[in-house]
């Protein structure tokens, strides 16, 4: 009787037993090293930049970044520029992250404009130290789940003069940045490469843009370097000829693109702004434009946000008013995330995403920064007086209606119209 096992070869060579296995069997290869700002997606695994703003991160399904191999369409209606604030984030952390940068259309005045690195570690640093006091002792513990793009090895603060040499650049998966300052290129970063709008007698004025940025694509991809693409003010006539906005030039145009973040769906990503103040979404064009997008973000700045901004910043205090609302038209297609709820518009847009069951969302832009939050409708000091003998000392019935008060205070009186 025999005790050999079946799966064991006798060697000849006196050596170790070896088991079966195929002549030719593929090795593992070990993984390719991530990028440099660049992580899995907390949903999907999938790689993720950041787009150098937390709270759009935290919009993006769930990602808590920008998945690479995405286009995405940021829509401003009105002659305002708030989307060119979410832009230049986006270029600044790219360079930040040594990432090559391109920008289409704009020169190297739109690239000086970029905000410098802040001193904060977290876009609501400030917020979170007035409201310290008055917040639950247990509310701490819940912070840091929130704020997920801060990784255990980034506990410095990122400084203005902090190059991509130290230890915080390198680890922070997003960087906060202050709008007052201009960013300093590290030295371990290049600058933006500028690509030139197109003539105004061209008659296909993209063309020339498109085989710049494959020349640039096939050089990042031998280094395996990540790329940004950033177009400003996409068919705006300070910088497109009008044969720009023909819908066969246009479309062609963002086939190319989209067609270019298939093909090198590993180190490309794209945002581009427009006016939809020039070109509404209720043309055919627009919603051709955005079916081809990845993801559609619209900004509706609204004028009596813009009138009580600008009434507050006398006193100082600008960090709670929203200056208007944001509109998420469409989400980056098959990878929707915990407390994101898609429903379809009816409009064949794509379904509208919020965050938390769908809540409302508005943008503020102060002096030093730009975020997007859920909308509520804020509370007005001015409107908690009924007068100026008003007294907050005194009750709710006091100085209502022509009701004195007892103590013998100043009485007043509101005209109710209804």
């Amino acid at each position: 009787m025999s005790f050999k096992k079946r799966s064991v070869v006798l060697s000849t060579s006196g050596g170790s037993p070896t088991t079966n296995q195929p002549p030719n069997a593929p090795q593992s290869t070990p993984p390719k090293p991530l990028q440099r700002g660049v992580r899995p997606s907390f949903l999907t695994g999938v790689p993720t930049t950041s787009t150098g703003t937390a709270s759009l991160d935290n919009l993006l399904s769930g990602h808590e970044g920008l998945p690479l191999g995405s286009l995405v369409l940021i829509e401003e209606s009105s002659t305002t520029d708030f989307a060119g604030a979410l832009l230049r984030y986006y270029a600044a952390e790219g360079i930040v992250q040594a990432h090559n940068v391109v920008v289409v259309g704009s020169g190297e005045t739109w690239g000086r404009e970029l905000p410098g690195l802040s001193d904060r570690r977290d876009d609501n640093e400030d917020i979170k130290k007035k409201g310290k006091e008055e917040r639950m002792k247990i509310a701490w513990r819940y912070e840091a789940l929130g704020n997920r793009r801060v990784t255990p090895e980034s506990v410095q603060p990122a400084s203005p003069t902090a190059t991509a040499d130290s230890a915080a650049p390198s680890t922070l998966f997003c960087h906060t940045y202050d709008l007052t300052k201009r960013l300093v290129i590290p030295s371990t970063s290049t600058p933006p490469t500028y690509i030139p709008p197109p003539p105004p007698t061209s008659q296909s004025p993209f063309i020339q843009i498109i085989s710049q940025i494959q020349s640039i694509l096939s050089s990042a991809s031998s280094t395996n370097t990540v790329t940004r693409i950033v177009i400003p003010n996409l068919l705006s006539p300070l910088i497109y000829p009008p044969s720009a906005s023909h819908p066969s030039n246009l479309l062609q145009f963002i086939h190319a693109l989209r067609a270019l973040t298939r093909q090198y769906s590993t180190i490309l990503t794209i945002m581009i702004s427009l006016p939809l103040s020039l070109y509404p979404r209720s043309s055919g064009l627009i919603r051709q434009l955005e079916h081809l997008t990845d993801a559609t973000i619209e900004l509706h700045p609204v004028p009596a946000f813009l009138a009580r901004a600008e009434m507050r910043k006398g006193a100082g205090n600008t960090d709670d008013v929203p200056q208007g609302l944001v509109r998420v038209w469409k989400a980056v297609e098959g990878k929707r995330g915990t407390g994101i709820v898609c429903g379809s518009g009816g409009d064949g847009s794509g379904g509208i995403v919020g965050m938390e069951g769908g809540d409302d969302l508005a943008f503020m832009l102060t002096r030093r920064r730009m975020r997007i939050e859920r909308f509520s409708l804020p509370v007005d000091d001015d409107d908690e007086g009924v007068g100026e003998g008003h007294n907050p000392s005194s009750t709710v019935g006091e100085g209502i209606g022509g009701i004195s008060s007892e103590k013998g205070k100043k009485a007043t009186k509101v005209d109710l119209e209804f």
